[in-house]
């Protein structure tokens, strides 16, 4: 999706450099077009009013001059560094996922079972564009039923997938591998990923939620993102078997469900201030 709105982004850019070099910058301004600028700072006041009349607006103080973004990282490691340690367990599973049916499935399919490079970047493709309807359709039942409810059953299935999805990739077929590459990314990823940008925030208050946030996001990457498709190339590379990679994927699933245990239900209450 940001590719394509890179894309349309350029496109329009690239439209409108015609138009005024065609049109020339004093036709341009006569047109009655200037006045774009004027009418997107009226909006702006508009909507800073109506933002400014919430309660949530009135009761919050900017933070003293002197603080720095190092300030709030430091209570987010003190303050809410339980928070933040659940927030590195929300993350770590899903891009972990993302990891093994992506960077380590590519080598794994492509040297170890002799598949084609085209077939598995095909799946990873249509995955990638199935996801993007997997996950607002996540979330909207996150906002009814609860964010735990949901995040539980995206990471119970990723633990009961963490075997099967090997013994799928052993058949070598193409829509067998296909639809387990799919199926793997918008469920097991997909379906968590899209809580992350309401479930991690509201964990935190105000005072350290984007530091608070960040940490978890960053770290939870770096270690499921990062370290499982290496730690998995290396066991299958030694051991020339794919049971232990499945474990790491289910202790990595059993600490996520720990972590949304730790947490109380924050769908439909209001924020931590």
């Amino acid at each position: 999706m940001y590719f394509f709105l890179r894309a349309a982004r350029g496109t329009v850019a690239s439209r409108l450099r015609r138009d005024l070099s065609a049109m020339g910058s004093r036709r341009w301004a006569a047109s009655g077009k200037v006045r774009l600028p004027l009418q997107q700072a009226s909006a702006g006041k508009t909507l800073a009013s109506r933002v400014n009349g919430r309660p949530q607006a009135r009761s919050w103080r900017p933070a003293p001059s002197g603080r720095s973004s190092s300030g709030t990282t430091f209570e987010a490691l003190t303050k809410y560094r339980r928070e933040t340690v659940i927030a590195v367990g929300l993350k770590i599973t899903a891009v972990a996922w993302v990891g093994i049916l992506t960077v380590f499935a590519m080598t794994y399919l492509t040297q170890q079972l002799g598949m084609p490079r085209s077939v598995i970047l095909s799946a990873i493709t249509l995955a990638g564009l199935i996801e993007v309807l997997v996950m607002p359709l996540a979330g909207w039942p996150s906002d009814v039923i609860g964010r735990r409810t949901i995040y539980l059953a995206g990471t119970g299935f990723g633990i009961l997938l963490a075997f099967p999805i090997f013994w799928l990739f052993e058949t070598r077929d193409v829509t067998i591998v296909t639809r387990a590459i799919v199926v793997g990314i918008c469920l097991c990823q997909g379906v968590v990923f899209a809580l992350h940008a309401s479930f991690m925030p509201e964990l935190f208050g105000t005072d350290a939620r984007y530091s608070g946030v960040s940490l978890g996001f960053q770290l939870g990457a770096a270690i499921g993102g990062g370290l499982t498709p290496v730690v998995a190339a290396a066991i299958v590379a030694r051991t020339g078997a794919t049971w232990a990679v499945s474990l790491i994927l289910v202790a990595l699933g059993v600490l996520t469900i720990v972590a949304v245990l730790s947490t109380r239900e924050t769908a439909a209450r209001p924020m931590r201030a």
